[in-house]
């Protein structure tokens, strides 16, 4: 998870909702995960991914190059071809 600023808005409003979250990853961390990365999000970095990678051992990483925070927006097309050779790998 990104590190929240402490005492900052973001954090009192979703420090809460985050630490329940991550209070349950243990219980999925074995699931196949599909993880994107937005290369050009200036929220989340490359030290978020990694954390994420080390949560999720069984993923597979997605870098959507160019995309930035709402890469749903940016790379939709890509993120839906990903999805579902992601999905097909893993079904059956």
């Amino acid at each position: 998870m990104p590190d929240a600023r402490a005492g900052s808005a973001t954090q009192r409003h979703w420090g809460p909702f985050l630490e329940d979250i991550e209070s349950g990853l243990d219980n999925i961390a074995d699931r196949p995960a599909l993880l994107f990365h937005a290369d050009k999000d200036m929220a989340f970095g490359w030290r978020d991914l990694k954390r994420w990678e080390s949560v999720f051992p069984n993923h597979r990483t997605y870098i959507l190059e160019g995309a930035g925070h709402y890469w749903q927006d940016d790379a939709a097309n890509e993120a839906v071809l990903a999805i579902r050779d992601w999905w097909n790998s893993i079904d059956g």
